[in-house]
């Protein structure tokens, strides 16, 4: 048995962008989206948990609405779109609010 993995599936793109772009997303983020000057490290486990919890509820979002859709453009779009509403309300009221 062989195993492979198609690079042109949504999903492993999904994946690979999400990753390669965790760096930069936090310091947007926390330095002109939610402007905190709280402590960065706690911030950026915060944020990592947060979006690597992201990551793995839009690869389940996109697994289940791919094969529904037959649009494979509005699947990610309509994946992408309930995974950053839900990202950031969580990095609001959690990641960058000074209570928590």
């Amino acid at each position: 048995m062989q195993f492979s993995i198609n690079p042109t599936s949504p999903v492993v793109s999904f994946l690979v962008s999400a990753t390669l772009v965790l760096p930069i997303s936090f310091l947007i983020n926390k330095k002109w989206v939610f402007q905190s000057v709280q402590v960065a490290k706690l911030e950026f486990m915060k944020f990592s948990a947060t979006y690597f919890g992201a990551i793995a509820s839009g690869v389940i979002a996109l697994s289940l609405l791919y094969p529904a859709i037959p649009n494979p453009y509005v699947a990610q779009l309509t994946s992408a779109g309930l995974v950053g509403v839900s990202t950031f309300l969580i990095h609001s009221f959690w990641t960058f609010n000074s209570r928590s």
